[in-house]
């Protein structure tokens, strides 16, 4: 069919190989259901108090989900010697005082007040210890690696989860509409990041039988590829169409054109409909599959 895009809503007089005559319609389809109600690889979780996005969850801040996942994927042992390296913002240090009393200390970076309400930055202590054993400390009875995890930055959750955690940052646009990319629209008055789609290494694992750099690659660009999608969703850029066949009829006494019958229903059937098609180019979302052989009438 030589047609790639439809004026919405309007009715199109076409006509079969077969000389048959068929009116198509065309429209926005608001009753689709979500493509993240659908089979996916991505996790895909947003926060923003205006709009419901992707996928159901229930954390109250993006934070809250990276420290779920050092829970899920990270060792007791790796979280502790992270801790004690101080290599991120995070520090577990052991402390002797005036009496020789060992103990440790956990310490955060952050800022300190000091006089006039100034700031500087600095190694604040947020629980201590009263033991100087490292191996009583790990041993679980101190609750010390709920404390760290507690403390963890998004650049420390980050680092440690680099190897298990995959993921897409998610930008929001919303003027007059809203539209999604994983990319930063350079606008700070309209747009913002939002949120995150990832994958774990054991989803790709699952997905793929293994987990090596063209699986992860492939993994990304699925990924990116649902964003797509999504967007087109949150954009309405999603079509319903249907198709109907000329019956032929009169009008006192004198038979009627298709031409002329183009905005009276009486004169057709309907003989398919179907809706759920992303982007508004008809031969590109699979249209132009469900209809038969037809040219445009002019």
């Amino acid at each position: 069919m030589n047609l790639r895009y439809i004026v919405l809503d309007e009715n199109l007089l076409t006509r079969g190989s077969d000389g048959t005559y068929y009116r198509l319609r065309i429209g926005q389809d608001d009753w689709i259901d979500s493509p993240r109600d659908w089979s996916h690889l991505g996790h895909m979780l947003c926060w923003n108090r205006r709009y419901d996005l992707g996928d159901k969850h229930d954390y109250s801040g993006p934070i809250d989900f990276w420290h779920d996942m050092v829970r899920e994927h990270i060792d007791r042992n790796t979280l502790f010697d992270y801790a004690l390296s101080g290599d991120g913002s995070v520090r577990l240090q052991k402390e002797i005082d005036e009496d020789g009393e060992e103990s440790y200390e956990l310490c955060y970076w952050g800022y300190i007040s000091f006089l006039r309400d100034k700031q500087k930055a600095s190694w604040c202590i947020d629980k201590t210890y009263d033991t100087g054993n490292i191996e009583d400390l790990c041993s679980g009875g101190w609750y010390v690696e709920d404390d760290i995890i507690e403390d963890l930055g998004f650049e420390d959750c980050k680092r440690l989860l680099k190897d298990k955690v995959f993921y897409l940052p998610l930008y929001l646009y919303d003027h007059s509409g809203i539209t999604m990319s994983t990319g930063s629209f350079g606008d700070p008055w309209d747009s913002g990041q939002v949120g995150f789609i990832y994958v774990t290494k054991e989803d790709i694992e699952k997905e793929y039988g293994a987990f090596n750099e063209k699986n992860l690659e492939t993994a990304m660009s699925v990924l990116q590829g649902e964003v797509d999608i999504y967007d087109q969703y949150i954009q309405g850029d999603v079509y319903w169409y249907r198709l109907e066949k000329f019956l032929g009829g009169t009008v006192a006494g004198e038979e009627v054109s298709p031409q002329e019958a183009l905005y009276e229903d009486i004169f057709w059937e309907e003989i398919d409909s179907c809706g759920g098609f992303y982007g508004g180019d008809v031969t590109e979302n699979g249209m132009t599959e469900c209809w038969p052989e037809m040219e445009e009438v002019a």
